[in-house]
């Protein structure tokens, strides 16, 4: 392990030779590595920031390799061709959309990623609702039109809780008089305002467990439910700064990931991300949704068993969250719509990875459609 490090950290940084015996545990790894929280999580190892193998026949999401960085939200996963509309990805609950990097599409793709993910910048979580990050990156999205001079069209997709804040940013754009073509919403949220609303952000070591859960999911290996238990109890009662390395060690055990300082760094910023992205949608869930623009589209992928996804995570009722009541409220805008069978990880990792026959069939028609 101590080698693993040593390559990891890089020839400028020299590891004692002792340095598992000496710092034998997940915490104490973290102190000793702290001063490396203050680099960018790109260049602490970019070599293995996300290098995880494919398995169980998902798409890992590949952040850190195969993009072009355009700032600290914004990042270009592929240029495309210059005539159809760019699609950007919309950061996902861990804070990065990279899992989008293998989806097929005509125009650029670009993923909005959360600038504490970036940074580490404790004034990156400052933002206290969703209408403020999307405007923010919504901002992002009408400069690199513009810097492509491009054109007015683009279109938004996410998956998850990335699908209810990309229709905030599709919001925010229309309030900027920049609209965009079309959203595709991958097993969207319920809309809100729910019956019974979270009441509560997440706190970090509820944080760290759902992100193992969505780690191991999205890598091809994911948690039996009655394993989901033991994950949340070997959070709870750890301190916070230990929660990043002992993220870290449980990946790397399970073989879906290396265990290094990057991850290690990783897994801390995407803690303290899920509990800022908490804290503003549990706000978010007591106010009603805004309507979309009106030349915004929509195009959504829901799950057969998403029922009982949305029960368990919010306490949201059936009827909330059943695909007919998110039809309802897009109205006319809904352009189309797709059921797959699975449960609501496995039908949006297939989705965004592009591992989903019926949906990139049913997503290059809305492609082609919203910009005749």
């Amino acid at each position: 392990m101590r080698n693993q490090l040593q390559a990891a950290a890089g020839e400028a940084t020299v590891l004692p030779a002792t340095l598992v015996f000496d710092y034998p545990t997940a915490r104490q790894l973290a102190h000793f590595f702290a001063p490396a929280a203050s680099a960018d999580a790109d260049t602490a190892s970019p070599a293995l920031l996300d290098a995880a193998p494919s398995a169980g026949g998902l798409s890992p999401a590949q952040a850190g390799a195969g993009f072009e960085r355009l700032g600290d939200c914004l990042l270009m996963l592929r240029s495309g061709a210059s005539e159809p509309p760019p699609l950007f990805a919309v950061t996902s609950l861990e804070g990065t959309a990279t899992l989008f990097s293998a989806l097929t599409t005509a125009g650029g793709l670009y993923a909005l990623q959360h600038e504490h993910l970036s940074t580490g910048d404790p004034a990156a979580l400052a933002e206290a609702t969703l209408p403020e990050v999307a405007l923010k990156y919504a901002e992002l999205i009408i400069g690199e039109m513009r810097r492509r001079a491009a054109g007015g069209a683009f279109l938004l997709t996410g998956v998850s809780f990335g699908s209810f804040l990309a229709h905030h940013v599709a919001v925010a754009a229309g309030s900027l008089g920049f609209p965009a073509a079309g959203i595709v919403l991958l097993e969207p949220w319920p809309v809100p305002p729910l019956l019974s609303p979270p009441t509560s952000e997440e706190g970090a070591a509820q944080a760290a467990a759902v992100l193992e859960l969505f780690s191991r999911g999205t890598l091809g290996a994911p948690a039996e439910e009655e394993e989901e238990e033991e994950v949340l109890s070997a959070y709870i009662g750890q301190p916070e700064d230990a929660l990043g390395p002992l993220m870290a060690e449980r990946l790397a055990r399970l073989g879906l990931q290396p265990f290094s300082t990057a991850n290690i760094l990783k897994a801390g910023r995407q803690i303290r991300v899920l509990v800022h992205h908490s804290r503003m949608w549990a706000s978010a869930f007591v106010q009603p949704l805004a309507p979309l623009p009106a030349p915004t589209q929509v195009f959504a992928a829901f799950a057969s068993e998403r029922e009982d996804f949305f029960l368990r995570s919010f306490g949201a009722a059936p009827e909330e969250s059943d695909a007919s009541t998110v039809r309802r409220f897009y109205g006319t805008a809904m352009r189309d719509e797709v059921v797959i069978d699975g449960s609501h990880l496995e039908v949006g990792v297939r989705c965004a990875t592009g591992r989903e026959p019926l949906f990139a069939e049913r997503l290059a028609a809305f492609l082609a459609a919203v910009i005749e």
